[in-house]
């Protein structure tokens, strides 16, 4: 997909939006291991990304010597598919899946920051359970499933934040936040309704009034519509869905920027109507900081993970073109030695 720049003032802003563009329905080293493949057919190893860990290598790219830019700091956002989120067991399924999945990246010296978003149908291998010992294995199934392997709160968090990160071939991530379905009306009620232009015909067979180009300003009744719902039965649907994600994502951004030129107390009265529909390691104070932070740059770039929508005989899939994606790293995430 195309990369696009999306304007923003101040990273809590950008934080709170991509918060609630998530709300949707929704541990790897280098090295080699033995894995289950999503079939349930095992192989005696498997290869971790080539050996490469940008985190700690000094990477040979084109003749130019690179190292990860340790002046970053990363946050991974997360959105469950449940109404609110509970306490259960390992591995039980009733943790929810994170549907959607953000990284928000930025430099703390300069400023900048970019946003990497994960398709939730992205193939990886994850930690999972076994049915018979309750062991940790790694399996190789979708990234948005890893969520529902741990206990429903910072377990699963901290499972998806591994995963990702290794994803991201090793790239380490400080802070994570995942959101219950039931923060987005709480939102658009704070927001009284965001109005967004409707990207594709991804929601025409459930909703007429979601044609491609139409105006349509999302409130508590239809706000879950527009993030959350897909058509099974269409091919890459979740990527169809993801556009209209990021369309929500600019307008949020645009029409949160614009009130709180007038009400700085926003973010904090945000935060805190969230909160009890989160799990997070990042306090109300870590999003003021963030604020200031960036608060002098007018442009966050974003991009999504390289690769292409399969089909399968039972779910699609998304698979990392590996070649293009450690390019975007290297141009994002690291410096010329």
């Amino acid at each position: 997909m195309k990369g696009l720049k999306i304007a923003a003032r101040a990273a809590v802003i950008l934080i709170l939006l991509v918060t609630t563009v998530v709300l949707l329905y929704f541990a790897e080293k280098s090295g080699r291991i033995t894995g289950i493949a999503s079939d349930g057919s095992s192989s005696e190893t498997m290869t971790y990304k080539k050996g490469v860990d940008i985190s700690a290598a000094d990477i040979e790219y084109n003749g130019q010597h690179y190292r990860y830019n340790d002046h970053l700091t990363n946050f991974l956002f997360l959105g469950i598919d449940k109404r609110e989120l509970v306490d259960t067991q390992k591995g039980q399924a009733d943790a929810g899946q994170s549907d959607a999945i953000f990284v928000l990246s930025m430099d703390r010296m300069s400023g900048e920051t970019t946003m990497i978003s994960i398709p939730r149908d992205t193939m990886t291998y994850i930690t999972g359970i076994t049915e018979e010992t309750q062991e940790p294995v790694l399996i190789y199934d979708h990234i948005s499933v890893q969520y529902g392997y741990g206990d429903g709160k910072h377990e699963s968090c901290n499972l998806t934040k591994d995963s990702v990160s290794s994803i991201l071939y090793s790239l380490p991530i400080q802070g994570y936040c995942a959101i219950a379905l039931d923060a987005l009306g709480v939102l658009a009620d704070e927001m009284n309704g965001i109005k967004v232009t409707v990207p594709n015909d991804s929601l025409y067979f459930k909703d007429d009034r979601f044609t491609p180009g139409s105006v349509v300003s999302l409130n508590k009744n239809n706000i879950e519509t527009f993030l959350r719902v897909r058509d099974i039965n269409t091919t890459d649907s979740a990527l169809y869905r993801l556009d209209r994600q990021k369309v929500f994502l600019k307008a949020f951004l645009e029409q949160v920027r614009s009130g709180y030129d007038g009400d700085q107390e926003m973010v904090t009265r945000m935060y805190d109507e969230i909160h009890p529909y989160m799990v997070t390691n990042m306090g109300n104070d870590q999003f003021v900081k963030l604020m200031k932070g960036v608060n002098a740059k007018d442009e966050v770039a974003e991009w999504t993970l390289p690769g292409e929508g399969v089909q399968t005989e039972t779910y699609d899939e998304y698979h990392v073109n590996e070649d293009e994606l450690l390019k975007k790293l290297l141009d994002t995430v690291c410096i010329l030695r």
